[in-house]
């Protein structure tokens, strides 16, 4: 068992810190030196739409935009440059819903891909009506940006409903992702060979025509860290969280919760050598056909500790189903209330290993295997 939770989370915290502080330093420098200092462009005051304030700007220049809907499908273009409303320069909240940014179902709201990084800022928006078939409402695409601030909500997409994450790694503070679909994967969040971080990101009430309601992970190590992962559905698998081909995010302090499928993982779904780690996390009230909790298939081998697995529910593994060789970890974790119709009501485990410390199994119900069942 390789217990990589808290070296990889620690280490993926660090490069988040690491981006922050360049950030920074340059500034400083900048400011010091008196070589160049940022340049403010007031939309529409000075460039009557978003996206030409973009255009006119040079990297380091603030782009501030007016309360207002401002109907537009807008491209950083590799700008390294701070895109906010007065949210930004007042700390008001209520500039985030009055400041919109409205893709007239006319492709990805918001587009990365001119290589951009930690100083390519969006921040105190509203992001919706987007339609693509790659990311909705944000599209990134070999980039890092900064989100922070942000309400993407009403976007549709074939992948990727509100974001959509390409071999990127951007940094979301405080983000909300709701209301979201996809025609087939992610319907809040699809990453593929991406490693972004979310902390204190809310995904709520978004869905998949396939799999991965709230987030669809592909190849990737994501780091979920105070964040709320609720009310999504998918018609497949992974209502909450789908996992596959060696993803392996991180989740701290995180709550699951009434995510459905109409298949398997109505909390979270791991294939293919997924291995994700939970620590301090709260998976409740998900249904799904199996694993209503969590539901492991073909070597995935998640680790959990400090995790409630409660009042989950599923026709096969109320809680927990491991299937074909899966090994997950669970060190203090407490799998209580979740109920099956068929087979294990806690935990039901079908060619499988799973290793167990210091566990709490308790108040489960199934017809065959109320707590546990090996068949």
């Amino acid at each position: 068992m390789n217990y990589k939770k808290d070296l990889n989370f620690k280490q993926k915290m660090e490069v988040k810190m690491k981006r922050t502080k360049v950030v920074l330093l340059v500034l400083s420098i900048l400011l010091c030196s008196g070589i160049a200092f940022a340049d403010t462009i007031n939309v529409p005051g000075d460039q009557p739409t978003i996206q030409a304030g973009i255009d006119a700007s040079i990297d380091g220049d603030i782009v501030l935009v007016q309360p207002g809907t401002y109907v537009e499908n807008i491209n950083f273009a590799g700008k390294e440059v701070i895109l906010g409303s007065l949210f930004h320069t007042t700390q008001d909240t209520s500039y985030i819903s009055q400041t919109i940014i409205d893709g007239n179902q006319n492709g990805s709201v918001v587009t990365f891909n001119g290589d951009e990084g930690s100083a390519s800022v969006l921040t105190g928006f509203t992001i919706t009506n987007g339609y693509a078939d790659m990311g909705g409402g944000i599209y990134c695409n070999h980039t890092s940006p900064s989100l922070n601030n942000v309400n993407v909500t009403g976007n549709l997409a074939g992948n990727g409903g509100g974001i959509l994450c390409l071999v990127s790694s951007p940094d979301l503070d405080n983000v909300i992702i709701t209301n979201n679909s996809a025609e087939f994967a992610g319907g809040g969040l699809y990453c593929i060979n991406s490693s972004p971080v979310l902390d204190n990101v809310t995904i709520l009430n978004n869905s998949a025509g396939t799999d991965g309601g709230g987030i669809n992970c592909s190849n990737c190590n994501p780091v979920f860290y105070n964040v709320t992962i609720a009310n999504n559905s998918a018609e497949s698998n992974g209502g909450g969280v789908y996992c596959d081909t060696y993803a392996s995010p991180d989740f701290e302090n995180v709550t699951i919760a009434n995510n459905s499928a109409g298949s398997d993982g109505g909390g979270i779904f791991c294939d293919n050598q997924s291995s994700p780690s939970l620590s301090n996390v709260v998976i409740t009230d998900n249904s799904a056909e199996e694993g209503g909790g969590i539901f492991c298939l073909h070597f995935s081998d998640p680790i959990l500790e400090y995790v409630t697995i409660m009042n989950n529910v599923a026709y096969n593994g109320g809680g927990v189903s491991c299937n074909i060789s899966s090994t997950p970890f669970f060190k203090n974790v407490r799998i209580s209330n979740n109920s099956a119709e068929n087979y294990g009501g806690g935990i039901l485990c079908l060619y499988s290993s799973p290793d167990f410390e210091n566990m709490t199994i308790s108040d489960n119900t199934a017809d065959i295997g109320g707590g546990i069942y090996f068949p």
